[in-house]
């Protein structure tokens, strides 16, 4: 009990059994000790939670700026290109355009074999095309070749394959990574031996096809049914694609 309650006794008895209660008061609390010496530094707790992020401070004032370095050296002249074939002389009255090339190309191809990842039939998987050709009026990226000019362009490419087992394939010149109808080529890999073994496809194909400045062409493969096995494409050669602007005339 506080101090100052009286203390009392209760009995229960339950049969032969007697429980007795006693209620003692507590005594007045006595003076506070001496403080003890100080214990030994518990340990490290564990790291609170990152608090959140402070807001942004202003962008500070623009720097001064450096001087401008040195010009480098020129590098060396690189070797002049054969001249173009003279073009038809125009009929009398006005001057003929001059003929000497293609207006525009470019072309790319893989300088290795790969295995693309064809998962799904009818789904195009686009074919690397790490190594890049000559380029006129064109540049080339990764696996596609961009336009810089609108006209009517011949697109080439070529794909040879493998595969450890039978697949119908089609293979496309996209533009804009939608596959160019007349480009589609379609073959089932044929088998090397008679008793099972190696299978394959050579695909190639050339269309005209008309293109806008900064239309992007690339090369991509599918099959038309589920795929199973592994498809190999072949290096270099076996795997290209080539854009040529046709000649134009102007009178």
């Amino acid at each position: 009990l506080d101090p100052g309650n009286d203390a009392s006794v209760t009995e229960q008895q339950t049969g032969s059994d007697v429980e007795l209660t006693f209620n003692i008061p507590k005594g007045d609390t006595g003076p506070t000790g001496a403080t003890g010496d100080t214990g030994p530094t518990g340990a490290t707790g564990a790291t609170g939670a990152t608090g959140a992020t402070g807001d942004t401070g202003p962008t500070g004032a623009t720097g001064a700026t450096g001087p401008t370095g040195a010009t480098g050296d020129t590098g060396p002249t690189g070797a002049t290109g054969a001249t173009g074939d003279t073009g038809p002389t125009g009929a009398t009255g006005a001057t003929g355009a001059t003929g000497g090339g293609l207006a525009a190309y470019a072309g790319l191809y893989n300088n290795a074999t790969q295995d693309p990842s064809i998962t799904t039939e009818n789904n195009y998987v686009q074919l690397s095309l790490n190594s890049g050709l000559p380029t006129l009026n064109a540049t080339t990226g990764s696996n596609t070749i961009t336009v810089q000019q609108d006209g009517d362009y011949e697109i080439f490419y070529n794909v040879d394959l493998s595969g450890t087992a039978e697949q119908t394939y089609n293979v496309a010149a996209r533009k804009n990574s939608t596959a160019i109808d007349p480009s589609v080529t379609t073959q089932t890999s044929a088998v090397t031996t008679t008793s099972g073994g190696t299978f394959v496809a050579s695909m190639t194909t050339s269309i005209i096809e008309t293109l806008s400045s900064s239309d992007q062409i690339d090369l991509a493969i599918t099959t038309t049914v589920s795929p199973s096995g592994t498809t190999t494409v072949q290096a270099n050669g076996s795997c290209v694609l080539i854009v040529k602007k046709l000649d134009e005339t102007t009178i």
